[in-house]
């Protein structure tokens, strides 16, 4: 599966991590609770002057808090990036009915809408477009091999809000006739020379350098009965 070119939040997060580790590695060896109280007393005394930290105790302390700070502001980052999702929001195009076991009498929307935040997808915009799919999980295996994607074109990546529309399948709508109304919605970074048609499972859209960046869940129409 491709990467982006960018450093991931993982890997920022892993680097906050080891930054720490050393910090902590630091206060092992030489820094206590004593340097910290030294350098914030500012006493004139003779006493307080002979019990001054050492230049080296200063460094220590301040790559023990700097390390501490680092490691706060990885856990900003990561919190930061999970409370603004890249899906904005998913379902149907509009408001529609099927009555079960005829898909004929499917009245009103005949895709699915896709939302997606394009200012957050500003990493991929060098190397990908995306695409958005949708699909019912009907295979006990792998959610990647489902063979029967609803599928949107390919996008440009801009820092505003992207509408994608991704039209149902005639197979997809003869599956809401079945009763099969569980949706899935994945976000896909596609990468130049590949286009929708190249693929039929999710497997294969990230086998040439494709990226899997969201997904969600939701109910695709309303029944109304005969």
């Amino acid at each position: 599966m491709g990467r982006p070119s960018t450093v991931s939040t993982e890997g920022w997060l892993f680097l906050f991590g080891a930054i720490q580790a050393a910090g902590v590695l630091a206060v092992f060896f030489r820094v206590d609770v004593r340097v910290i109280r030294k350098l914030m007393r500012r006493s004139k005394t003779e006493g307080a002057q002979m019990n001054a930290p050492t230049g080296r105790e200063k460094l220590m302390a301040a790559l023990a808090t700097i390390s501490l700070l680092l490691c706060g502001a990885g856990f900003i980052v990561s919190n930061k990036d999970d409370n603004h999702y890249y899906i904005l929001s998913h379902g149907p195009a509009g408001p529609g009915y099927i009555i079960p076991g005829n898909p004929d009498s499917l009245q009103g929307s005949m895709s699915s809408e896709i939302k997606v935040d394009g200012q957050l997808l500003k990493r991929y915009q060098k190397n990908y477009k995306i695409m958005a799919v949708c699909f019912h999980h009907l295979k006990s295996g792998d959610v990647l091999d489902e063979d029967n994607l609803s599928k949107s074109g390919l996008y440009d990546i801009e820092p505003r809000q992207i509408t994608m529309s991704t039209p149902w399948t005639r197979k997809f709508i003869e599956e809401m006739a079945a009763g099969w109304q569980q949706t899935g919605y994945e976000l896909l970074a596609i990468p130049p020379g590949v286009t929708p048609e190249q693929f039929g499972t999710l497997r294969q859209a990230v086998g040439p350098g494709g990226i899997a960046v969201a997904a969600g869940r939701g109910a695709t129409l309303v029944f109304r009965g005969r």
